[in-house]
């Protein structure tokens, strides 16, 4: 139906209005926002935009109807040109109105692909789904919450409730595919538990703290959620300020920079009044991708989270969670490095490839060859599309470019774009006003955009992980989106380059050392604590500068990962501004202090031996040897790609596999069962224990009457939930009842401190890996069971207490002839006879 309305506009161009209701299909959608800001001139739209939109509508509609689609569209300007509608891979045709022609799209195969056939566009086009959805029924506690009534997946499911039940002070983390939900595990970290209290956000750019507090605010009416950068004024960075010591400030989403510096001093004092809910990291990856090149804040943060986790009241605490869409080995060690013990850490996983990508590459022999491919590509391309680069200076390029080719619906995003050009671009870019983003490797990282249709790579990414990362922007919402890699030995080597970390020889490092070791009694603040000065000047150095920090901070963090010493933290100083001085001078005053604080980096020492150069023959040079085999295994994983000898998938496959804690990666759309944690938070009454201490099993069947009203039921579940069931299980007919689900909902009212249930079918399968979840458990069987043999599967089921409440009447599945309630007590016994032991 949009398609044929979108024939009427254009055949009756300009006298029929654009309508302001959305159509449906996002390419029919897209081109409705461009023609209603056409005829309104509320924004530049250019003819080669307009022949872009077109034909990827023109082939939608031709894929997906088995017939060749046409559209009578104005010839003047601002409406394309016959040699535009050509290049763009279009026929035209004779209109028998004055002032129109007649446009269809071609196939485009293009003969310099390795497989032109059928078009590299043909699922895309064809606008089917590619990824298989398997929503469940989502806990009430959710549903109360965000207002949804269905999970994506069992492991977005399974992954929730772990989080949400997890231990104040748990450390999780969670590994699902981009596309999974993972922003909602993090709202659920977040706004799970009390009322009270600050959850921090780490993200890696401004563009992603932007868009996760957009979407947080849907489901936070009333409650304080912001993104912290620095374009906020004064008066509002000290309303955040004030808020988060006073827990006020429910979310807040910042860079690690801003964690570690303007935020830390509020942190602590949050943390000392026991008013931190969450720390959460997402795309976690980084903390070692990024912390080993450069932004070692990435790192460095880690010793700010173990100061104000050592800071919190007893029984107080906070729980981590550590997000991305992809681990590796060696993310996953820096992750333990920074925030182990290994042993502390629960990873919650379920790893499977996207289905949505296409993948497709192309060795350019020249630069002038690659600009003549990409060209060609996004003049037959679908929308929206993002062009990668690696140097921001291409990326200028490329913008500039596709300006003199035309294009008006084009935007760039990279590290050198000010705040207000990368909130307006992005802002653009979601609402669908831009149908070409340019940018660098940080763009969408985490951006919940589900329809980019395209993704090329102008360049060579220098790590398989972050290539696929890249690729994980497009096809969010299931539909399929093409990948095109087309790159030149130049873009080669500058990867290559780049793979290479700057990882300090073991001689410069121990020199740096020796410099920032300081043995004077004002730099040591404890025993094995002391304050290293940044400043510091190896030998042979008579200058200081941010590079020479930056140098002394490296060798820190690499001594770190060998477990020589851990960066602490201390909150940033506050100023006072004294009766009689100026303001001149109280800013010189604190521009000095803040200078010397950044200066100087706690640390404490773990080892006594690190001026030893056998030390660093053995230990440091090993860590390093490691870091660069990991450099040295990516680069030739990316190599593989591009020289094509090995299949991506089977590449991935090897990338993504995290044999030391378990995670496998499912080459088909299910993932493997998330294995539960160590430990969750639920603590059952004493009243409940005393019930079951005496028993050889932690099973007990309590039996009632068949005429007995629902609403006593729903009571004495409310009452164990009270009690710490955190578990009830139900038959899904009862999921559906007016008056149950109703009760469902008061139920994570009344669990305290978690304010979660776990509501489970009877039926749903148990995909929990290594014996089942640790919960406290209430199966119900209503009185639809009356007269049927007891399900004997759930004899089965391990929990650590599971309590079955049954009609009386049904039989024994192991005895034929006998019911279950002939059983002597204490296996099972009678309602009226619980209800006393728990009234006791």
């Amino acid at each position: 139906m949009s398609f044929e309305i979108i024939s009427q506009i254009l055949r009756n161009w300009p006298d029929q209005v654009v309508p302001s209701e959305a159509f449906e299909g996002h390419h029919c959608e897209r081109l409705r926002i461009a023609l209603k800001a056409l005829q309104e001139e509320s924004a530049l739209v250019g003819d080669v935009d307009l022949a872009g939109l077109i034909r990827f509508v023109l082939r939608c509609e031709s894929v997906s109807r088995g017939v060749i689609a046409r559209l009578w569209v104005p010839i003047e300007l601002p409406w394309p040109s016959r040699g535009i509608w050509e290049s763009h891979g279009c026929s035209i045709g004779t209109s028998p109105k004055m002032g129109f022609q007649i446009v269809e799209a071609d196939d485009w195969s293009p003969s310099w692909l390795d497989h032109p056939n059928p078009s590299p566009f043909h699922l895309v086009e064809e606008g089917k789904p590619v990824r298989l959805e398997k929503k469940v029924p989502c806990d009430p506690a959710v549903t109360d919450r965000f207002g949804i009534t269905e999970y994506l997946s069992c492991a977005q499911r399974d992954v929730i409730r772990a989080v949400a039940l997890s231990k104040q002070d748990s450390i999780n983390v969670v590994v699902l595919p981009t596309g999974s939900g993972k922003s909602l595990v993090g709202l659920s970290a977040a706004l799970f538990g009390p009322d009270l209290g600050v959850s921090i956000v780490v993200v890696p750019t401004i563009a992603l703290a932007y868009d996760q507090m957009h979407e947080a605010k849907k489901h936070c009416d009333g409650l304080c959620v912001d993104a912290w950068h620095s374009n906020l004024s004064a008066a509002d960075k000290k309303a955040i300020k004030e808020r988060i010591r006073s827990g006020q400030q429910r979310i807040l989403y910042a860079s690690p920079e801003s964690v570690v510096g303007t935020l830390s001093t509020s942190l602590a004092v949050a943390a000392q009044s026991g008013l931190i809910r969450a720390f959460i990291v997402d795309e976690a990856h980084m903390i070692s991708q990024w912390g080993n090149g450069f932004r070692p804040e990435f790192q460095s943060m880690a010793g700010l989270w173990r100061q104000i986790r050592s800071i919190c009241p007893e029984g107080r605490s906070f729980r981590t969670v550590l997000m991305t869409a992809t681990l590796t080995d060696e993310a996953f060690e820096s992750i333990a490095t920074f925030y182990g013990p290994r042993e502390n850490i629960d990873v919650l996983a379920s790893v499977h490839l996207r289905p949505e990508p296409q993948y497709f590459l192309r060795h350019c022999m020249s630069l002038n060859e690659q600009t003549e491919r990409v060209l060609e590509t996004l003049k037959h391309g679908p929308r929206p599309v993002i062009l990668y680069t690696t140097e921001r200076s291409l990326a200028d390029r490329w913008y500039t470019r596709l300006k003199d080719e035309g294009y008006k619906r084009v935007a760039r995003v990279h590290g050198n774009t000010t705040g207000p050009l990368r909130e307006q671009a992005i802002q653009q870019w979601r609402d669908n006003e831009v149908d070409i983003m340019v940018a660098t490797s940080a763009f969408g990282l985490g951006m919940d955009k589900g329809d980019i249709r395209l993704v090329i790579h102008a360049c060579v990414p220098e790590t398989i992980d972050r290539f696929y990362q890249e690729i994980g922007r497009g096809g969010r919402d299931g539909y399929s989106t093409v990948s095109m890699l087309l790159w030149t030995d130049r873009d080669s080597k500058t990867a290559h380059g780049i793979s290479t970390p700057s990882v300090i020889t073991e001689e410069l490092a121990l020199e740096r050392w020796k410099s920032l070791f300081d043995r004077k009694p004002e730099r040591w603040i404890e025993d094995d604590v002391f304050l290293a000065d940044l400043r510091s000047l190896r030998p042979g150095k008579s200058w200081d500068s941010e590079l020479n920090k930056e140098w002394n901070l490296k060798t820190i963090l690499l001594l770190e990962r060998s477990g020589a010493l851990e960066i602490i933290s201390r909150p940033v100083p506050e100023f006072l501004q004294v009766d009689g001085e100026s303001d001149e001078s109280f800013k010189q005053k604190t521009e000095a202090g803040l200078e010397t604080y950044w200066s100087t980096c706690p640390i404490r020492l773990k080892r006594n031996d690190t001026l030893d150069p056998d030390f660093w023959n053995t230990v440091i040079a090993n860590s390093r040897t490691k870091t660069l085999d990991y450099a040295r295994i990516n680069w030739t994983r990316m190599s593989q790609v591009l020289k094509g000898t090995e299949e991506i998938t089977a590449i991935l496959c090897k990338l993504y596999q995290v044999a030391t804690v378990g995670i496998d990666v499912d080459v088909g759309q299910n993932g493997y069962p998330v294995y539960p944690p160590k430990g969750l938070g639920w603590k059952v009454s004493q009243t409940l224990e005393s019930i079951f201490e005496t028993r050889s099993t932690k099973l007990l069947l309590v039996t009632y009457p068949p005429g007995i009203e629902e609403s006593r039921l729903v009571d004495l579940m409310i009452r164990l939930v009270g009690q710490g069931i955190r578990e009830v299980v139900v038959p899904s007919a009862l999921r559906t009842d007016v008056f149950w689900t109703k009760a469902f909902v008061q139920l994570h009212q009344k669990a305290q401190p978690e304010r979660f249930v776990c509501i489970r079918d009877l039926g749903e399968e148990d995909r929990i890996g290594a014996g089942g979840w640790p919960l406290a458990c209430l199966t119900i069987l209503d009185a639809s069971f009356v007269g049927s043999i007891f399900p004997e599967e759930l004899f089965l089921v391990e929990r650590p207490l599971h309590i079955i409440l049954l009609p009386e009447g049904l039989q024994d599945s192991r005895h034929p002839g006998r019911l279950i309630g002939d059983v002597q007590p204490p296996a099972v016994v009678r309602l009226s006879l619980f209800r006393n032991q728990l009234e006791l």
